[in-house]
């Protein structure tokens, strides 16, 4: 079977050269001292230094800063391109871009630092510092009196991604206050803690407890706890201040300049920061917490930051933080990417480097990731694991397979779908075998517990592993497939043999294309079809919770209770 496709089917210019090299930092130091004059690339970054003019150039990227790091120094630091397409002004390494979700990273470091204080704890319910705060839920009542700092910065609050205002489609907002007071007006799409959801409404959640629990805006605390003991001075989370930076990068989307500066979403995405100051950021994680001599964050602190939330997980999401392995070791990376900007932070203890990659354009697909890695891959400091040290391995080789009856098997059975909604295949019994059948392949299950736990092998180190089927308390329904790292690789849309829906009149009003913009651009189009008496978005089938309010398949909501539809929190509008 083609392995890249069944990866797919499961899983979800003209550049103007400024090189620079700067004075010692107060968090580590660089080769060498140089003010911000046209320098030569030191020899053995030429050749990627040839690379990233070549990426600029065929991917229309205006502009582009990176820097190269391990505990002790800056490597090498540069800057390419002009502030955005239309002018002559150069990058620099002060150049300060848009961070995008990076910023996830930082307010989650300053969190950590109000745990520090006591001025917080990861481990008590938020509604104890926003006792007004509620959320909608079918699965429970009250859950903001479950909910945690740790479920929001981990992803695992059971929040869609986008708040009904101030969001990535309506950006118009009128204040920070009223963004998070919309949060209230949403639906969890899953239970509080039961799985991770990628969202920007649990940081930013956790950025106004800041606010709230410190006396000052969110702003100024992450600038005092962070940024000033660093000295990443070109970097902020202030609107008043990010608005009067004169060299500052114009994001690019679409091959337009007009995308907006300001929105709502501030902890989860608005940090302004210099290559410069973020490779002091990325030194001071990789140095534990430690600036120069001085401890500002315990590495205690860190350590929660860089566990994931389950017990047997080795990767996945931590706290603002993505945990990937690197021969058997550690390595921390987020990215960005929004509002015409894609960058991306990356580190790997283990090879003692960091690299930064920030862009001014979102539509050159990865090159910034691609860049990364190969320097990472090319300089990182080669070592071998430590004695008594083991390289991960698949766990899937020492479980003992156990049978299930016809009747507990029968409880998985149905159709499935992906994230993207492009795979749909049937998870039955075959000539005694259980598992996912699709066109021209299938796939056993190997059950190794009751409780769903079973392990597919035989596919490659993409695939192989350990998986969960997750059933809905409320339906007795399976809700959606985990792997071992807690992300969703499919959910159970309906049972293969169920026979016809309600199909209530009044639904049918609702059938139709629709569309979703983005600074007032038509981005998506969905289909809203009736058949067989159930409503599907986009293949997902739609269950009606309260009349004109549907959770999906997915577990996202669509809502026709307003004076205009919403998905996600989103708004649709009727395709013409």
């Amino acid at each position: 079977m083609n392995r890249k496709f069944f990866l797919l089917f499961v899983l979800a210019a003209n550049a103007t050269i400024n090189h620079s090299y700067t004075h010692a930092s107060l968090c580590g130091k660089t080769d060498r001292i140089q003010s911000e004059s046209q320098y030569e690339t030191p020899f053995r970054f030429r050749e990627i230094t040839r690379t990233i003019l070549r990426e600029m150039e065929e991917n229309e990227i205006p502009g582009l800063s990176i820097a190269i790091v391990n505990r002790d120094s800056t490597l090498w630091i540069d800057a390419f391109g002009r502030l955005r397409r239309e002018t002559a002004d150069s990058v620099d390494i002060h150049t300060t871009f848009s961070l995008q979700s990076i910023s996830k990273t930082v307010t989650a470091t300053a969190v950590l630092f109000a745990v520090q204080e006591g001025l917080v704890d990861l481990d008590i319910p938020i509604h104890v510092y926003l006792p007004d705060f509620t959320v909608n839920s079918r699965f429970e009542k009250h859950p903001e009196k479950r909910m945690t700092l740790r479920h929001l910065l981990s992803h695992r609050a059971g929040f869609t991604h986008e708040a009904p205002i101030g969001n990535n489609y309506q950006v118009a907002f009128g204040s920070f206050e009223d963004h998070i007071r919309s949060i209230s007006k949403t639906w969890l799409k899953a239970p509080v803690g039961a799985r991770y959801s990628y969202s920007n409404l649990g940081i930013d959640l956790a950025g106004y407890i800041l606010e709230k629990r410190s006396g000052i805006p969110f702003a100024r605390y992450v600038e005092s706890r962070i940024f000033e003991p660093l000295g990443m001075k070109d970097s902020s989370f202030d609107w008043s201040v990010i608005s009067k930076q004169k060299n500052r990068a114009i994001g690019r989307a679409d091959r337009s300049d007009e995308v907006p500066l300001e929105y709502a979403m501030i902890p989860s995405g608005a940090c302004y920061t210099s290559v410069q100051d973020m490779a002091k950021f990325v030194r001071f994680h990789m140095n534990r917490g430690r600036c120069e001599e001085r401890i500002l964050l315990n590495e205690k602190y860190l350590d929660e930051m860089y566990t994931p939330p389950l017990a047997d997980q080795r990767v996945g999401y931590g706290l603002g933080i993505a945990i990937l392995e690197n021969n058997g070791q550690p390595g921390y990376y987020h990215s960005g990417g929004g509002f015409g900007f894609l960058t991306v932070a990356k580190w790997i203890p283990h090879l003692d480097i960091g690299v930064v990659v920030l862009t001014n354009y979102s539509g050159h697909g990865n090159v910034h990731i691609k860049i990364a890695d190969e320097l990472i891959n090319r300089y990182g400091k080669r070592t071998s694991p430590v004695s008594g040290e083991t390289v991960s391995t698949s766990t899937v080789s020492n479980r003992t397979v156990i049978h299930l009856s016809e009747e507990e098997y029968a409880r998985y059975m149905g159709i499935y779908i992906t994230p993207e909604a492009n795979r749909v295949f049937k998870v039955l019994i075959q000539d005694t075998l259980f598992g996912a059948q699709g066109e021209g392949f299938f796939i056993p299950f190997h059950f190794f517990s009751k409780q769903g736990d079973f392990y597919v092998s035989g596919f490659g180190p993409e695939l192989d592993g350990e998986y969960r089927f997750i059933v809905d308390d409320q339906t007795g329904r399976p809700a959606y497939v985990l792997n071992r790292t807690g992300g969703v690789i499919f959910y159970f849309n309906e049972k293969a043999d169920e026979g016809p829906g309600p199909g209530k009149p009044e639904w049918r009003r609702w059938a139709g294309r629709y569309t979703r913009k983005m600074v007032g651009k038509v981005i998506d189009t969905h289909e809203i079809a009736l058949k067989s008496g159930f409503l599907y978005f986009d293949g997902f089938r739609m269950r009606e919770y309260i009349p004109g309010l549907f959770y999906l398949s997915n577990g996202e909501v669509v809502d026709f209770r307003g004076a205009s539809p919403t998905y996600r929190n989103i708004l649709l509008f009727r395709a013409e």
